[in-house]
């Protein structure tokens, strides 16, 4: 294999035959992610939602802030007002969408 990626791990076997019998062999690849590379991960918060009271009428902020992912050109927010339906079960309205450079 010239080069491995994370979905080349798992379990491999080979298999020899001849006239006589056969032999097998199997071992576990591990595909560790390349320490010279800044690692992937999924979008973390720096600040989360708060809880807030406003006022009929007047404006309110809510406000994150994401870290930033280098290897990333841009990253997608999207908020909603999350609401429960009458049987109980959890639904959401997106309020917004925006694709945002970093």
């Amino acid at each position: 294999m010239p080069e491995v990626f994370a979905d080349d791990e798992g379990m491999y076997m080979v298999k020899a035959t001849n006239p006589y019998g056969m032999m097998q062999s199997k071992a576990m690849l591990i595909v560790e992610p390349d320490s010279s590379k800044p690692k992937e991960t999924a979008p973390r918060f720096i600040t989360k939602l708060k809880h807030m009271t406003g006022t009929v009428g007047e404006p309110v902020s809510l406000t994150i802030q994401l870290e930033e992912q280098p290897t990333l050109p841009t990253y997608k927010v999207e908020w909603f007002k999350v609401s429960l339906t009458p049987s109980g079960h959890s639904a959401s309205l997106v309020m917004g969408s925006k694709v945002m450079p970093w």
